[in-house]
Parts: structure tokens; sequence; C-alpha cells
């Protein structure tokens, strides 16, 4: 049986890798989308988080779910679709429609997805330290 493990040097370029295309992804949401901290401070509402678990969940969990609201009795629709509409409105038609997450999509398209993801979860996880601070200077007053 062949060993699989990769060295230290290999797992420490993919991890590189990985985060270099994550920051790369996060410099363009700000730069060319306007993503920033004021823009992604308005999402208090876990809007980029669940944007994150969009691009995130596999597609082989993208089963049909069925929700109850006030407003429109019962609804069944996508998992995919349940989250997109979590996140802001648009994102599920925009990125959902275009095969994105099709369970047959190549390789190189699942990195993608995976890279958008991850950069939203960083952009959350940003706010939410932003917001722990700004506590942290409220409280000391």
């Amino acid at each position: 049986m062949a060993d699989n493990t990769l060295s230290p040097e290999m797992t420490s370029y993919f991890a590189g890798a990985a985060l270099g295309l994550v920051v790369k992804e996060r410099r363009r949401q700000i730069d060319e989308l306007g993503y920033t901290e004021d823009h992604d401070d308005r999402h208090g509402g876990e809007e980029l988080a669940s944007a994150a678990a969009f691009f995130l969940v596999p597609a082989f969990v993208n089963q049909d779910v069925c929700t109850c609201t006030a407003e429109y009795g019962l609804i069944v629709q996508s998992m995919h679709e349940l989250i997109g509409e979590n996140a802001w409105e648009g994102i599920h038609r925009d990125d959902y429609d275009n095969g994105m997450l099709r369970s047959d999509v190549g390789i190189d398209t699942r990195i993608g997805q995976l890279v958008k993801g991850t950069a939203l979860a960083l952009a959350e996880l940003e706010r939410w330290l932003r917001a722990r601070d700004l506590r942290k200077r409220l409280e000391k007053g």
C-alpha cells in the first residue's frame, strides 16, 4: 500500500497556497466589489456567515428542505436557496443558476467555491472581531 502522507514541506506549501488564494479573493471583494469594513459591518444579521455557508456546503448536502413562514406558509426549496436567501437577495439566483453549485462541477470550480466561501467567512470573522473590540472600548468608557 502506497504512503500518501505529504512531507511537512508539501503540507506547508498547500496551506500557503490555500491562504494565498483566500487573501487574494478577500482583496478582490474589498477592492473590486466594495465589500469594505463599513459595508460588512452593515451585515450584522450574519449574512456574511450565510453567504460563506452557501459556497462551502457541498452539493450532495443540497437537499430539498421544507420551511414554514407566516407570510408564505409551507415552502419547499433547496438548501442552497434557503442559505442564499439568508445571505442577501439574489445570491442563490446569481450563483445557483450559472451551474456553480451542481454536483458535477470540476475540481477548479469547487476550489473557487471554497475560496470564495472561506473569504466570506474571513470577512464575517473580521466583523465579529471589530464588534468585540468596539464593545471592549465602550465598556472601558
